[in-house]
């Protein structure tokens, strides 16, 4: 029988069982049975053959569309309907239809959870983080963001496994907004989590050292690249320890010059959202707007002042977005000093004690922050 008329013949008897006449006991009951079986039929596959995956994924389907309108009523059986749907969906890497399924399942749940039920039992955590890794597999990140931000997560509450799934899907959101240094610090705390695989923790430290790199020059990203070049993990990184990655760590952890050809290898190993273009400066990559304000960083090292000319032809770039970016840098508290437009010069200043002090408190809160996320993760 193909798998068509197969699904034909569910569809009519999950339609027939459903039937006002019966009432919702009747349809409770039969459905269950129904399911049962289809479940016992999709396990029972001999591992020797392949299994008739279209069939099962159109059955599915036609019990999920069916049993739908009377979602209430059908409470246990629709919640087995719908795991096993969005398993099927999953195979077939429909990424976004499995997440519209689970999220008619949330929203039920969400509507018959009462107050009284414990934290540690409300299914809706998992299910929150399960669609944001459908919607992050499709490339989603807003709905992503929507399932994971806005939906007051309580880690501390939460299972253990399920609090790793939400700070990994949360860290890639940050990282796909192109928040580096959030999405840095994040994967950081993960690579530290020993109950994480091993393999999945070099990822981790992986993308938070090429996050650090692309994130905008400032005290803050000192700070990562400081504790980043200190930690020994990263020199055996495979691709990183003998690559671009970590030389070009070590140059801007060093306050050192950098220029294109030492940037070449590690930018071949950024994902594609990580090559698009920044948003100043005539639009360059993220990655050479990183060195152009790394490259201002390290320039204030060598020079007391320096004109937009000469500071354009180091960071190869117009004396005009030159100082565009000085001045950015100035705005945003990134870099001490002034400008002189007259003149067409940019003087750098000695860090003022009052900042110094704000960055130390800066740099606590990061620390609070970060230890706030390792108890969460402990």
């Amino acid at each position: 029988m193909g798998a068509a008329a197969l699904a034909e013949r569910v569809d009519a008897l999950v339609a027939h069982v459903l039937q006002d006449a019966l009432g919702v006991v009747l349809h409770r009951t039969l459905l269950q049975a129904i399911t049962q079986r289809l479940i016992h039929w999709q396990d029972a596959a001999p591992p020797d053959r392949p299994r008739r995956h279209d069939a099962v994924v159109r059955m599915w389907q036609r019990c999920y569309e069916r049993a739908l309108p009377r979602i209430v009523s059908l409470e246990e059986p629709f919640g087995v309907i719908c795991e096993r749907l969005t398993a099927g969906l999953e195979e077939e890497e429909r990424w976004t239809d499995a997440a519209r399924v689970l999220e008619k399942l949330v929203q039920h749940t969400a509507a018959r959870t009462t107050p009284s039920v414990a934290p540690d039992e409300d299914p809706r955590p998992g299910l929150y983080v399960h669609i944001a890794r459908l919607y992050l597999e499709d490339g989603n990140f807003t709905l992503a963001d929507h399932h994971l931000i806005s939906r007051g997560f309580q880690p501390r509450t939460t299972p253990r496994l399920i609090t790793l799934q939400f700070r990994a899907a949360q860290a890639r959101v940050l990282n796909f907004q192109r928040k580096f240094l959030m999405a840095a610090q994040k994967y950081y705390a993960l690579s530290l989590a020993t109950d994480v695989a091993g393999g999945e923790r070099a990822d981790c430290l992986r993308q938070s050292v090429v996050c650090t790199v692309l994130s905008p020059a400032g005290p803050q990203r000192v700070r990562m690249l400081a504790k980043l070049w200190k930690d020994d993990r990263v020199r055996q990184l495979e691709g990183v320890g003998d690559g671009g990655v970590l030389a070009v760590l070590e140059r801007m952890y060093m306050d050192r010059i950098l220029r294109p050809a030492d940037v070449a290898e590690f930018r071949e190993s950024l994902l594609p959202h990580q090559r698009h273009g920044a948003t100043t400066v005539s639009d360059p990559t993220v990655l050479d707007m990183a060195v152009i304000e790394h490259n201002v960083l390290s320039c204030r090292r060598i020079y007391q002042n320096i004109s937009f000319t000469e500071l354009g032809r180091l960071l190869a770039i117009s004396p005009g977005e030159a100082e565009e970016v000085a001045a950015q840098m100035i705005s945003e508290q990134r870099l001490q000093g002034a400008i002189d437009q007259v003149e067409g010069y940019v003087y750098f200043h000695e860090n003022d004690p009052h900042q110094d002090w704000n960055a130390h408190i800066g740099a606590l809160l990061s620390q609070i922050d970060e230890a706030a996320t390792r108890v969460a993760l402990a």
